[in-house]
């Protein structure tokens, strides 16, 4: 999103899609973000190898011209998910929106609700222009002497850059989101730089505390992970913030260390880890290149019983490395692009049981950036875990 109408388009995307190259954008001038054609790909076969049958899971946009990415899915029972997702309500108007959906599992087929607007953009606001990025968890919260069962943090700005990190409360998965009225994390640096966002929620008790993972764009493209006390959210509590290692993780041209941004988490009570999907550098040199081929899912090692003290130091950081449980391209999707994916956990950010690992992308035909974001689609990915 800059001054043209593709900037902005790109910015919009950025915000979401750093999720691209953060949680929903890139910070190195990149604009993730996720918006589909008239015809939607719903219909076309990608002709992929995936085993989940891209498409299978895909829903329309109710509007001409649309994009829909950056989705956040929590499954509540075997037969019942919500999406939340980033997307435009108006064609051809490019100005994200919070949007959610509820799946309901029949036949062993998930068909999706009509999306409601869980979130929109507040006039005069950090968040006027763009939210995007959601993620969800349950747990207990207060905020102005009322009690909530449900956490959302995203990504809100007012001028397609220079990106913040929201939070709203909601006792409701479909409806009745309240904002916390200030950004929760700022960006101190540079206004011309990307800032802060594309955030993902783990519960850490069940209750309260969080773990918060947040991309930073500045002088250095990264992941913060912090871990918070959020039962009073209107006196947070953080208990440590770290710079996330990069160990492990190798570029597609074999450079070592790649970059880390845009990522979903998920705990792994059972392997003790957290698992990751997070985007692959560098993107490809023709358009549209704001937005990479490939996304990644890894793991790494958490120490403890408790999900939240693998981060606690720097001395624990310095020790872990990233592994890799597979990579996703087009080979895979049967898409030139694949970006701004999602695990799906339980209501708590906690993995599912079992050996299957699933996950929504975004995709994206080729074209020149702009005509392309409007082919922006979310499918399905399902990943047997090696160990």
């Amino acid at each position: 999103m800059r001054m043209n109408k593709l900037r902005k388009l790109a910015a919009f995307l950025c915000c979401a899609l750093v999720v691209f190259g953060f949680a929903g954008c890139v910070p190195s001038g990149g604009d993730p973000g996720g918006t589909d054609p008239s015809d939607p790909l719903g219909q076309v076969d990608p002709g992929g190898t995936d085993p989940s049958e891209p498409g299978d899971d895909l829903f329309t946009e109710s509007v001409a011209k649309a994009y829909n990415y950056c989705p956040s899915i929590l499954q509540t029972d075997e037969n019942t998910r919500y999406m939340y997702y980033c997307a435009n309500p108006v064609s051809e108007v490019v100005e994200d929106h919070a949007m959610v959906r509820r799946g309901t599992r029949v036949n062993g087929r998930w068909t999706w609700s009509e999306k409601q607007i869980a979130l929109a953009p507040t006039p005069g606001k950090y968040d006027s222009l763009h939210i995007c990025d959601p993620s969800v968890i349950q747990g207990k919260f207060s905020y102005n002497s009322t009690e909530y069962k449900y956490l959302m943090a995203y990504t809100g700005n007012n001028y397609h850059i220079f990106n913040k990190v929201g939070l709203a409360v909601s006792n409701d998965l479909m409806s009745g989101w309240v904002k916390v009225e200030n950004p929760f994390v700022t960006y101190w640096g540079s206004t011309d730089h990307w800032g802060v966002g594309q955030p993902t929620l783990v519960s850490v008790d069940k209750e309260g505390r969080v773990m918060l993972f947040y991309a930073v764009g500045s002088t250095y493209t990264g992941t913060n992970a912090e871990r918070w006390d959020l039962s009073d959210l209107n006196h947070p509590v953080r208990e440590y913030s770290i710079q996330m290692t990069v160990r492990g993780l190798t570029t597609l041209t074999g450079a070592s260390p790649d970059t880390i941004n845009n990522i979903d988490v998920a705990y792994d009570p059972v392997r003790k880890r957290y698992y990751a999907v997070s985007e692959c550098h560098p993107n490809p040199q023709d358009e549209p290149n704001i937005m990479g081929s490939h996304v990644r899912v890894t793991y790494i090692g958490e120490p403890g019983a408790v999900p939240g003290d693998l981060f606690a130091s720097v001395e624990s950081m310095a020790v872990k490395s990233w592994s890799t449980q597979a990579l996703i391209g087009p080979n895979e999707t049967g898409f030139p692009r694949n970006h701004n994916a999602g695990l799906v956990t339980d209501p708590y950010g906690w993995m599912l049981p079992g050996d299957t690992l699933s996950l929504y992308y975004s995709m994206s035909m080729t074209g020149d950036n702009y005509s392309a974001a409007w082919t922006y689609r979310i499918y399905n990915y399902e990943l047997t875990l090696s160990e």
